[in-house]
């Protein structure tokens, strides 16, 4: 194994495991009333979101047989760019574990 600083290309995780959960489980019932063709504030905003009817099977990002992959266009509120931290400093003997899941 070698050292590795953040930004140099490993792993990267959302530290907020309860909030990304709770909104990972709830996205399929909603959908945008405009697309992002409107302003990026606009379209996050509350009101440009309702249950989606009738109600699909569709997972955001997700593919059969494949993890579900997150995406700022599928996921735009759990804001992806600014939520995401690198894992500090690995060195040679470190230990990390990390699950899919």
């Amino acid at each position: 194994m070698s050292e590795m600083r953040a930004g140099e290309g490993h792993l990267m995780v959302c530290p907020m495991v309860k909030e990304a959960m709770a909104y990972l489980l709830l996205r399929p019932f909603f959908t945008p009333k405009r697309d992002t063709t409107v302003a990026p504030a606009a379209y996050l905003e509350p009101e440009n979101w309702t249950l989606e009817h009738p109600i699909t099977s569709t997972l955001q990002g997700a593919v059969p047989g494949n993890g579900q992959e997150l995406s700022p266009a599928m996921q735009p509120h759990l804001e992806l760019e600014n939520t995401m931290v690198h894992v500090p400093r690995v060195r040679p003997g470190d230990y990390v574990a990390w699950h899919c899941d």
